[in-house]
């Protein structure tokens, strides 16, 4: 097989470096360096050749799309797990990428900071336009936020779909019990309106 990258073979690119320019990952663990979150967020531009005042200019922006400009001089060490994510959306956002890779990046968040985070990420991705590919293990993660979902179990690509037909119409026996969502809307269902 080979891999495309808007429309073109990673293969055909002059350097690993093009490809590499072109990509930004945010960890299930923020990945962030000593400093202060502008100083993070910047560092991404300043190692793509931006010059200092327009790197700290777009990592400023960056970090009001996220809604926490207001940490940006505060040092990263002192960051809530929510305010550390964020700053590494920010500085992943920050570099305009072409293709935003996400593993796992909201499964250390506590349930109301994900769900904040992933409609504020849903929003930016769209407004962006930029593309992003997200793993995890949590079956309703970002499930209303993408487009296509693909289960991956034991190494085998089982379904890829919109998420209505792979929830609806699964395609392998694990897809199907993996993604029970009316197994879960039923216990939900009873411990929300326990029998009399």
């Amino acid at each position: 097989g080979a891999i495309h990258l808007c429309g073109e073979p990673t293969s055909g690119l002059a350097s690993p470096l093009g490809l590499r320019r072109k990509i930004a990952m945010v960890f299930q663990e923020p990945l962030l360096l000593r400093g202060t979150a502008l100083e993070n967020v910047s560092m991404g531009l300043r190692l793509r050749g931006i010059g200092r005042r327009l790197a700290a200019t777009r990592a400023m922006e960056a970090l009001e799309r996220l809604g926490v400009a207001h940490l940006r001089e505060r040092d990263v060490r002192g960051l809530s797990g929510g305010e550390a994510q964020r700053v590494s959306l920010a500085r992943a956002l920050a570099v305009e990428p072409e293709l935003l890779l996400l593993d796992e990046p909201f499964s250390c968040l506590d349930p109301p900071t994900r769900d904040t985070l992933l409609e504020d990420l849903e929003g930016l991705l769209r407004s962006t336009g930029t593309t992003a590919v997200m793993s995890t293990h949590d079956r309703l993660d970002g499930m209303d936020i993408c487009n296509r979902v693909a289960v991956i179990h034991q190494g085998r690509l089982l379904q890829v779909g919109p998420p209505t037909e792979v929830i609806h119409s699964p395609a392998h026996p694990f897809v199907a019990e993996f993604l029970d969502l009316r197994r879960t809307a039923r216990v939900l269902q009873r411990l929300l309106h326990p029998p009399a």
